[in-house]
Order: structure tokens, then sequence, then C-alpha cells
């Protein structure tokens, strides 16, 4: 399990080995609100969801089977379904949220990014 910590104030945090510090774009900040997404929903996703590398950022999501994979382990996460977070490989900023179904669409399109994938 990863440890999280999301920067709101857009400014570089004092960072530490053992956590993963992200930043939040406006951007992020806007569609969180517009689509009733909390900020601790999206360290949950963050935490516990799976990490899916394309088109150049990495999408962290929890689908149903994750949740299934969870309840398991005794742990909850039935709210988290079908959230996605998009963050930038290289600034590790996120740069959107939101919820989706449908994991195709994550999947490099062109030639050129499949070896990305």
């Amino acid at each position: 399990m990863r440890d999280v910590i999301v920067d709101t104030n857009l400014t570089q945090a004092d960072k530490t080995d053992n956590d993963e510090h992200f930043e939040l774009s406006h951007h992020a900040q806007t569609r969180m609100s517009q689509r009733s997404i909390n900020l601790g929903e999206v360290q949950s996703v963050l935490q516990h969801g799976r990490v899916i590398h394309s088109r150049r950022a990495r999408f962290y999501v929890v689908g149903h089977k994750d949740v299934e994979r969870f309840s398991h382990a005794g742990i909850d996460v039935r709210a988290l379904e079908n959230i996605q977070v998009v963050v930038d490989e290289i600034s590790n900023r996120i740069l959107t949220v939101y919820r989706n179904r449908n994991f195709r669409q994550i999947r490099p399109t062109s030639r050129r990014e499949r070896g990305l994938h």
C-alpha cells in the first residue's frame, strides 16, 4: 500500500522518501467539484488503485475487480468504484479526475504509443 500526500497549494512540498507527493492542478480541482469527487476519495484511489501507464501519463483506477479483491481483504472501497485519476508521469501533477466504467479508453490508440503501454 502506498502512502499518499496531495498538495492542493500548487507549491513544492517537503518530500520524504516514504510518501508519494502529488500536486493537484486547478483543472483537476474544478473537475472534482463538478463531478462530486472529494479529496479523500482521490487520495484513496491513489493509495489503493491499480496503476496503468498509458499516453505518457499514469492512470490510477479502481474497478469492479479491485472492489471485489479489497472486499476479500476486509477493505470497503465500493465508493471508489470506477473513479480514475490521471497523473502526469514527469511532474506528478494530477491532471484530471473522473468516473468511467470503460477502461479500454485508457489503452493507447496509435502504434507508436503501444510500446509504452
